[in-house]
């Protein structure tokens, strides 16, 4: 794919994962007030078509930028953080039962998802730049 491409892209990414974050927090808010709308199959389906988009997308803008982000510790940092949110995210929704341990979940990602949009802004890994 052509470098040209990458701002329309870039704004696509953006865009899509604001409507994530947004429907994944409208679902910890529903969560949280033990309304178990959260757990509807729109949910899931609109959450992984949108997923699965931002992952093309994703990928594509790394392709294009492959020499720059192979050295770039920022984005594998934001990967790790993104593991990390899927992980917490999909067991705060999904998989415990337990209220306190889905809360505590359901923050945890939230504080990755936020990790995450400072890397992407600032470009300035924490993590990995300790470890080094």
């Amino acid at each position: 794919m052509d470098i040209e491409y990458y701002g329309l892209l870039r704004i696509a990414h953006i865009t899509l994962v604001t409507v994530s974050l947004s429907i994944f927090t409208l679902r910890g808010l529903l969560l949280i007030s033990d309304n178990q709308s959260y757990r509807l199959k729109v949910f899931r389906y609109l959450t992984a078509s949108i997923d699965s988009l931002l992952l093309i997308f994703g990928i594509s803008m790394a392709l294009m930028l492959s020499d720059v982000i192979a050295h770039a510790t920022w984005f594998w940092e934001k990967m790790l953080f993104l593991l990390l949110y899927i992980v917490l995210g999909t067991l705060a929704i999904n998989r415990l039962k337990q209220r306190r341990q889905q809360l505590i979940a359901l923050v945890l990602s939230f504080l990755c998802a936020a990790q995450m949009l400072n890397l992407a802004l600032n470009k300035t890994p924490a993590l990995f730049s300790v470890l080094n």
